[in-house]
């Protein structure tokens, strides 16, 4: 069909979802009970229809923005009855998990992403379910939505991207942060998919959504650390210092993520301190520490005031965590596999006039014998 035909199916499927075909609990129970009355079903089938094409139009940018405030409690109405019962409904009533998922998250995060809609779905109870839900989906799936049906499906990086940012937002309303977490199930499982939704995009090529769903990720981490403010050592033991490394220049690229590049190398700094952080130093200089560090110490010739600016966390690294920890084995073989290349940076101009060249050339004087030999 063609986009002007797709948008003329909108009222059909508008008259498809209405509210009055949603049977009630005894009236399910009651259908369910006897086979010979599963034809009563047929609203459901046309609802889920319904619903996958609207899904499909909202997808395509085909559904006006004015048409939204109408259609939402239907759809709203509809898709809680559909996910309440889905486990009892007939399969060819309905749709499968995967599929049903992937309709209910296209619509919300269609209405979500429009400045004239997004109000109809703040504070609706059971949508941040919902996307949690899809998002790990995708997640599993490496970022690609399960082509189950044989239909070419939508771009599973996009629906990625887009629900962070709706999870994301309204944190400071407890009820959404405890229906996040409670989908995910808890703060140690959340950390665990956003470490996984970074590292796929990570993988990703460069692009300001890229950028962008980095830094939300790293905050939305950064916003469940302890009281302490340390991460999650399940969290680090599983590589994720060794993803952080890898960020930290992405991050630098966008304007949402600068300062998080910078909490994001204090942090490193931080995992450091642990007694027995040597695996996550050979991740992080297998992640290119020591690149990441010269680029960020020639980012600037002068040392800004304040204790806790970054050149003092590289000083620290350069003249105490990193010669340390060359006591390990293991380390100190991934530093002589790491050295050349950023020695090879070490050397440019503008590296020899950060704040930080005295630091590395001590750096290089302490670690010459295990470096060198």
């Amino acid at each position: 069909m063609s986009r002007e035909h797709m948008a003329l199916t909108l009222p059909v499927l508008f008259l498809s979802l209405d509210p009055a075909a949603i049977p009630t609990s005894q009236e399910l129970d009651g259908i369910l009970c006897a086979p010979e009355r599963l034809h009563e079903l047929h609203t459901l089938r046309e609802a889920t229809l319904a619903l996958k094409g609207v899904a499909a139009l909202a997808y395509k940018a085909l559904v006006p923005p004015d048409a939204f405030p109408e259609m939402w409690p239907r759809l709203y109405l509809w898709i809680t009855f559909l996910r309440t019962y889905w486990d009892v409904i007939p399969a060819r009533m309905a749709f499968n998990e995967t599929e049903a998922y992937s309709v209910y998250s296209c619509i919300i995060l269609a209405i979500a992403h429009h400045p004239r809609t997004s109000a109809l779905i703040q504070g609706v109870p059971g949508l941040r379910t919902i996307l949690v839900r899809w998002w790990a989906i995708l997640l599993d799936n490496g970022g690609v939505v399960p082509d189950e049906g044989g239909v070419a499906p939508p771009d599973g990086w996009l629906d990625i991207c887009g629900i962070l940012v709706v999870l994301g937002t309204d944190l400071v309303d407890t009820r959404n942060l405890e229906e996040i977490l409670d989908e995910a199930g808890g703060k140690r499982a959340m950390s665990f998919l956003l470490h996984k939704h970074i590292d796929i995009a990570l993988a990703r090529p460069p692009s300001p959504g890229r950028t962008e769903t980095i830094a939300r990720g790293i905050q939305f981490i950064y916003w469940m650390e302890d009281e302490e403010g340390l991460l999650d050592t399940m969290l680090l033991s599983h590589g994720f210092v060794g993803t952080l490394v890898k960020a930290i220049p992405v991050l630098r690229a966008g304007e949402i993520g600068h300062k998080l590049s910078e909490k994001g190398l204090m942090s490193v700094y931080q995992c450091f301190q642990h007694p027995k952080s040597d695996p996550w130093i050979i991740q992080a200089l297998q992640a290119g520490l020591l690149g990441v560090m010269i680029s960020l110490g020639t980012s600037a010739k002068e040392r800004p005031l304040g204790v806790g600016n970054f050149h003092i966390v590289l000083d620290g690294l350069l003249q105490q965590i990193l010669p340390g920890s060359l006591i390990y084995y293991q380390v100190a073989c991934q530093m002589k596999i790491s050295f050349p290349a950023t020695r090879y940076l070490a050397s440019a101009p503008a590296f020899r006039e950060s704040a930080i060249y005295q630091s590395w050339k001590l750096f290089e004087i302490m670690s010459s014998g295990v470096l060198l030999g």
